[in-house]
């Protein structure tokens, strides 16, 4: 049922056939290769969760009857997929209520649509995308926690390192993977909360420059203070969002 729209390459071979005397039934095996579709949930990108599935039913049940479900003792869960961890496996029946318009009337019917998945749920394996970011990203931190501290008299080369650390982020970001179709991922909001704080650092930083040095004094010892407290909400509300249900695949998609 979820053969790939832009490239099903469905392709079977037989392979054998055993006759069950005592149930009177026919064992067929077939070798499938083919792509298949599934829902992508990328907003925690590059700590999301995927569930990968295959889905299948009979074309007309009352001529060929019902099909089981992979029993869970059969379910492969040692394959490996580069990038991946495996964290669980699911089989099981889907069922869907359908509601079709017929005749001139458009008179409602409602049919029971079932089928079988097999499906993994798979986590992504990030510590290179982590690596790529993560050690860039902190570096230029530092360097913003850095200028907070540079006496009023170089707060003009403060602005200087502040913009070069702004327009390093941004060369970061549009070099860093991101998932298509675009939309807000975790990777997204890290790189806006950093925008955010480095901004903020260059207009109080611009503006109390201009005010006076007794101002630019107490507002460098405010943000001392506001960065690292704003760096630890952070970490708190992106653990939360990392664990969040709402963001976890679901076999029922």
């Amino acid at each position: 049922n979820n053969l790939s729209l832009n490239d099903s390459k469905f392709e079977t071979k037989f392979i054998s056939m055993t006759n069950d005397k005592e149930y009177k039934l026919n064992t067929f095996r077939y070798f499938v290769v083919a792509n298949f579709d599934f829902f992508v949930v990328a907003d925690n990108y590059p700590f999301d969760w995927q569930h990968i599935y295959i889905s299948f039913s009979a074309t007309n049940p009352k001529e060929t009857g019902i099909i089981n479900p992979i029993p869970e003792a059969l379910i492969d869960r040692e394959f490996q997929i580069d990038g991946w961890k495996m964290r669980e496996a699911k089989t099981g029946i889907l069922k869907k209520k359908e509601t079709h318009n017929q005749n001139a009337s458009l008179k409602k019917k409602i049919e029971l649509r079932e089928e079988i998945r097999l499906g993994w749920t798979l986590s992504r394996s990030t510590p290179v995308t982590i690596m790529k970011i993560a050690i860039p990203l902190i570096f230029l931190m530092f360097l913003n926690y850095y200028t907070l501290f540079l006496p009023f008299k170089d707060s003009g080369s403060a602005i200087g390192i502040l913009t070069t650390t702004f327009l390093s982020a941004i060369a970061l970001y549009f070099s860093s993977e991101k998932p298509q179709p675009l939309r807000l991922t975790t990777i997204d909001l890290i790189f806006m909360y950093f925008y955010i704080q480095v901004g903020f650092s260059i207009l109080s930083i611009a503006v109390t420059r201009f005010i006076g040095e007794m101002y630019f004094n107490q507002t460098m010892a405010f943000m001392k203070f506001l960065l690292p407290i704003s760096a630890i909400i952070g970490i708190f509300v992106l653990i939360k969002r990392i664990r969040s249900i709402r963001l976890k695949p679901r076999i029922d998609y």
